[in-house]
């Protein structure tokens, strides 16, 4: 018996066009994220699911509702994929993080293992809340295929629980684009395979040219 799972990264949001960090800030779609959308809806037309889950945040919810357009199931809203609280760090340009928190920044950069912002939450938290939530509903939709819709840090730390790998090795994985896709199957026993992470193949070139432009080791949420 095999039990699928969908993880997918929101459309683009205000503070990935305006390089901002995010985190918990409740921030709206762009016109572009919504273009994404458009895309993401076609590619799950015919794909089949029996549950899907949102991260309350806007950004994610109304992403969900793109996957859902043509299947109108319930979209349950789920705490435990929330993105990263950013603490002070919230809504403060990357650019002027980087000039006034450098040694925060280096590990936002190249330890993600270590970073936690002021006021904010550790990503071993992250990491412990995500893993916590892909196995209950995995024990609640047995054999089932299930669509969760996170965030840029709650997907990459979801990532690592599901190619078997401790927190530490949390730098190595992808930072999903907007929209991106991962499908992971997990047997009866709970183990994962990752079958693909980060596809953004639905995308047209005109909703996939920003994405490109910009530098995804620096996406927050």
């Amino acid at each position: 018996m095999t039990t699928t799972l969908y993880l997918i990264r929101h459309a683009e949001a205000a503070g990935n066009k305006n390089r901002t960090f995010q985190g918990r800030t409740d921030a709206p779609l762009t016109d572009h994220g919504r273009l994404q959308l458009r895309d993401l809806a076609e590619r799950f037309r015919t794909v089949a699911f029996d549950a899907i889950y949102s991260s309350p945040l806007q950004r994610a919810y109304e992403t969900a509702q793109a996957v859902n357009t043509y299947h109108h199931l319930p979209i349950h809203l789920e705490e435990g994929i929330i993105e990263l609280d950013g603490g002070r760090w919230e809504g403060v340009h990357l650019s002027q993080l980087a000039q006034s928190s450098p040694e925060l920044m280096d590990a936002w950069m190249h330890h993600l293992q270590d970073f936690q912002a002021p006021g904010g939450e550790s990503f071993r938290q992250v990491y412990d809340r995500v893993q916590a939530t892909i196995q209950r509903l995995l024990s609640t939709h047995p054999g089932k295929t299930v669509v969760l819709v996170g965030h840029g840090c709650s997907i990459k730390t979801a990532l690592c629980y599901c190619h078997n790998l401790p927190l530490e090795h949390l730098q190595e994985m992808p930072w999903c684009e907007n929209t991106g896709v991962t499908k992971v199957e997990f047997d009866q026993g709970g183990h994962p395979q990752v079958v693909y992470e980060n596809d953004s193949s639905h995308l047209s070139p005109q909703a996939k040219s920003i994405v490109l432009s910009r530098n995804l080791m620096e996406d927050e949420a």
